[in-house]
């Protein structure tokens, strides 16, 4: 049985947090020794206290760059979730949709985003549009997989148990194949939550007036090294706050699948 929360010690409640702050802390004094011992010139690899410094400095400037990140972020995220959802499940509801669009999907992937970004920044100019139509098709695929796979990995037993009620196939859709699918769903929800975050900087590096990407082309033309690694926290913050928002959601929908699961590693 898994003993309840209350009653772990202090490090198992607090692990979550605990071990990958003591990870960054470690790494940080790991980063500030190297630069000291092997005495390596700032505008290479500024010591750790030197981009704390820039980063307070400069933290507006960076902050309002990071709003204009996140909401390309999040426009695209949702966007490629309102697309995959349906797509998954008329790409698994007929065979005759799955052969016509599976392949051109699958096509579209194999184009490196950069390379078609210019033609973006062509057809929908130098706004907001564009990084979101880039972080759209980076964070679209793992999710449209994810939910296809859980789609068709569902229990044939429970499908012909529904069928033997005199179910449809609408119904068997609705109370068996998606809500068996949402937790292969949010696992591909995860990853693009993070990749949606490179598409918007991609955008951003091919054509962009703000955004972190904006910083970090800005920053490197000018070798601003100490800027360009002060620039990568806020990434590294935001990239964890998609994450974990991600798991908000998926504890709230899908939270009886997630105490099922953590039941049986704790019995």
């Amino acid at each position: 049985m898994k003993e309840p929360a209350d009653r772990l010690p202090w490090h198992e409640q607090w692990g979550d947090w605990l071990y990958p702050l003591g990870t960054i802390v470690f790494l940080v004094i790991a980063w500030e020794l190297f630069v000291r011992l092997l005495k390596i010139p700032s505008y290479l690899v500024p010591r750790p206290y030197d981009v704390l410094l820039v980063l307070v400095d400069r933290h507006a400037e960076i902050f309002a760059h990071a709003l204009v990140t996140a909401q390309e972020v999040a426009l695209g995220y949702l966007l490629g979730v309102a697309v995959a959802v349906p797509c998954a499940i008329l790409i698994c509801w007929s065979r005759l949709l799955e052969r016509s669009l599976m392949p051109l999907i699958v096509y579209t992937q194999t184009f490196p985003k950069s390379a078609i970004a210019p033609l973006f920044l062509i057809w929908f100019g130098y706004g907001i549009l564009p990084k979101v139509v880039i972080a759209f098709l980076i964070g679209f695929f793992p999710m449209l997989i994810a939910m296809i796979t859980g789609l068709r990995a569902v229990e044939p037993d429970a499908v012909d148990m529904i069928r033997s009620m005199s179910a449809s196939k609408l119904q068997t859709f609705t109370k068996v194949r998606i809500p068996y699918s949402l937790p292969f769903f949010f696992s591909g929800a995860k990853v693009a939550a993070t990749l949606s975050i490179v598409g918007a900087l991609v955008g951003e590096f091919i054509g962009a007036e703000q955004g972190l990407g904006y910083l970090l082309i800005r920053a490197n033309a000018s070798l601003d090294t100490e800027f360009l690694f002060a620039i990568l926290i806020p990434l590294v913050v935001l990239g964890r706050l998609f994450f974990s928002f991600v798991g908000l959601v998926e504890r709230y929908v899908i939270g009886w699948h997630l105490a099922a699961r953590e039941g049986a590693q704790g019995s």
